[in-house]
């Protein structure tokens, strides 16, 4: 018994033969009427009999025009979907077994002879070599789904989420080819202005400071690379680094002292103000007689009318190596 595959390519070929066909009566018809249209009224009798009779006529043959060209496409897209490389081959085996010879198995299936003479001769597919995909592709649409979501996450943390929630052990190189596959490359986010909406007609006026979000460091993103300007993968900036806070404070063995804060820049007399106002009476309140002041060696420690100034309270300062802080317990507070 024939295959169902054979019977469908010879259906389709009769349906493109039968198209053709019909199109060619339908070009003869169009003829016939302009030509009886053109004829004059008193030649002929049966003029309007003749002219009813071509457009009922032409008009059937429209209509049949029409349904085998619709039903020609659908088997046609009907068999390129259910068509697969298995089937081809076993309709080529059939219609060998059949009688028919290669050349006539090649027009049929509009391939070459060598083709045909292959796929005899190498009924079964061969396995794809190497070791299996560790990943499934209900995985890799996980992993594509947790990028595309959040494209500031690493392969690490991509693939810790992956291991939490959904019990799939992998390699975080692994988590790279996945997404290097679907075209999720790690670029550098475009840098755009932080304006808020309410703030964007009056942005050439504004002077206010913000606060800046995020971090001044490196930051990569996972994204398409023709999506350089999305919103969504662009970094937040903030005018002139979005400002800073300066403090001023010290620290004592029995706890700690005054909390500072610097409004304009620190300079050597502003410096000996806070020492003067804060930090001799903190450390004579709280420790006594005999305590000892320590600093680190910056300019406006190290000048010369902050050491006259020190030298005139009799306070006693510990001696500090140039670029030693090992010792220097704000550098780990």
């Amino acid at each position: 018994m024939p295959h169902l595959s054979l019977f469908s390519f010879e259906t389709r070929r009769n349906l493109v033969k039968a198209a053709g066909t019909v199109r060619c009566l339908r070009s003869l018809l169009q003829s016939v009427m302009m030509r009886l249209l053109s004829v004059d009224e008193e030649a002929s009798s049966n003029r309007t009999s003749l002219l009813t009779a071509c457009t009922v006529f032409y008009a059937l043959f429209l209509t049949i025009f029409s349904l085998v060209l619709e039903l020609a496409h659908l088997l046609n897209d009907e068999e390129s979907r259910k068509l697969n490389k298995k089937d081809i081959r076993m309709a080529i085996s059939r219609g060998r077994q059949m009688g028919l010879d290669m050349p006539t198995l090649a027009k049929q299936f509009k391939t070459s002879k060598s083709v045909i003479w292959v796929t005899l001769n190498t009924p079964n597919l061969s396995k794809a070599t190497g070791r299996p995909l560790k990943t499934s592709i209900g995985d890799d649409r996980i992993i594509f789904r947790m990028s595309k979501k959040n494209p500031r996450l690493t392969s690490t943390d991509i693939n810790s989420e992956l291991k939490d929630q959904y019990g799939v052990q992998v390699f975080k190189d692994t988590v790279k080819r996945r997404l290097s596959h679907a075209l999720r490359f790690r670029r550098r986010p475009v840098n755009k202005p932080m304006i808020p909406e309410k703030n964007r007609s009056a942005r050439l006026n504004d002077e206010s400071k913000y606060l800046m979000i995020g971090t001044d460091g490196v930051t990569l993103v996972r994204r398409p690379g023709y999506k350089r300007n999305d919103p969504k993968y662009q970094v937040p900036t903030v005018k002139h680094g979005g400002g800073n806070v300066m403090m001023w404070s010290c620290f004592h063995a029995n706890g700690l002292g005054s909390l500072i804060r610097i409004t304009r820049t620190m300079e050597s007399y502003m410096y000996k103000n806070i020492m003067e106002k804060e930090m001799i009476p903190s450390g004579r309140s709280q420790m006594g007689r005999g305590w000892l002041f320590q600093q680190d060696n910056d300019p406006k420690h190290s000048s010369h009318f902050f050491k006259d100034w020190i030298a005139q309270h009799r306070a006693n300062v510990m001696s500090w190596p140039s670029q030693y802080p090992d010792l220097n317990f704000f550098e780990h507070l």
